[in-house]
């Protein structure tokens, strides 16, 4: 899996590129339309005036949709991975032995239970969701710190410490100002 695990991720970069190219194929011409019916620019013969179209106040932005969607699943392999059992060291541990010994214990459930009520808010766009997602990329950024410092014993070198803290709290910015972009389409009032 070491082997196959950057190929992968490779592998879906590239998709990802060729999706974004294949969605935006027609974006050139429809914003040249805009721009030419925004400026009053000639139309051809028997066209009627360039309609842009009007958003609908009640629907859900796509970011919104997608950021649920994101945390919906997060929240149902949380639920999920409580589920399935842990690695016994004892072979004739029984499930109960199993799920009492595994890491995080109910902690799993409450994460699951909680990224579902964040989905909820965020499709329906209430403020305190956009808030809690500050929450969500600043818990994120801290985790991997505990976990990279835990165990004073098994540490890692100190440029790869600092490598990593400066790598991941500049995804967390770069998450964080992209999410702050994101209030406008939330219901303020």
């Amino acid at each position: 899996m070491l082997i196959v695990s950057p190929l992968l991720l490779i592998g879906f970069g590239i998709a990802l590129v060729a999706a974004g190219k294949w969605f935006a194929r027609n974006d050139a011409v429809w914003l040249s339309r805009v721009i030419e019916g925004a400026l009053g620019g000639s139309q051809q013969p028997g066209e009627g005036p360039l309609s842009v179209g009007v958003a609908d106040s009640g629907a859900v932005p796509t970011p919104l949709k997608c950021t649920a969607l994101f945390f919906t699943i997060l929240g149902l392999l949380s639920l999920v991975a409580r589920l399935v059992p842990a690695p016994a060291t004892n072979i004739n541990a029984g499930m109960d032995q199993v799920l009492a010994t595994r890491p995080l214990g109910g902690l799993n459930y409450a994460v699951g239970v909680a990224c579902i009520v964040l989905a909820v808010g965020i499709w329906a766009r209430r403020p305190w969701a956009w808030w809690a997602v500050f929450v969500v990329i600043a818990a994120a950024y801290v985790q991997p710190l505990f976990t990279v410092f835990r165990d004073i014993r098994v540490s890692p070198p100190i440029a790869f410490q600092v490598i990593f803290c400066v790598v991941g709290l500049a995804i967390s910015v770069i998450w964080g100002l992209w999410w702050y972009a994101q209030r406008k389409h939330f219901l303020w009032e």
